[in-house]
């Protein structure tokens, strides 16, 4: 059952997950398929990159979409940000989580980005980018989707 597999795996990564720092914030933006602006209780306004994914380019097939995808799980509303450090553009890294959902792997598991794998530690991004592959959603559906990396070279 695909459900409660991925129930499973959800607790397993709970529970093995490291203690990251926390932050409540209300989504006020999104840039493209995996960077959000949040704004705190203390009106600090965050740029958040989405941990270990990535999402097509917004001029690149399915970059809009994926764009899309995320504003509709995110605008708007209430998130708590799972931080993970800050990129090298000064962004805070989080995985983003609504109501108990990770939405980071709800962008992969929908087929609107891929595992980033060059910074990925969890490998269940890995395994809902291959059934999304397999089910031919999101940007699967183009016979020849290009990594993101590849396509900003």
């Amino acid at each position: 059952m695909p459900g409660l597999r991925h129930f499973l795996l959800a607790l397993l990564l709970a529970v093995s997950a490291p203690t990251f720092a926390q932050t409540a914030c209300k989504v006020i933006g999104v840039a493209d398929g995996d960077t959000i602006n949040c704004l705190t209780a203390d009106k600090q306004t965050l740029r958040v990159r989405l941990d270990q994914i990535d999402a097509p380019e917004k001029n690149q097939a399915y970059g809009q979409a994926s764009r899309k995808r995320l504003s509709d799980l995110v605008y708007g509303k209430n998130v708590i940000l799972m931080q993970n450090g800050k990129d090298r553009y000064g962004r805070v890294i989080a995985e983003v989580h609504l109501g108990g959902q990770n939405i980071n792997m709800e962008m992969v598991r929908s087929g609107h980005a891929w595992a980033y794998r060059e910074y990925l530690k969890n490998p269940g991004y890995l395994s809902l980018e291959k059934e999304a592959r397999a089910k031919r959603q999101g940007l699967w559906a183009d016979p020849n989707p290009i990594y993101p990396r590849d396509f900003r070279r």
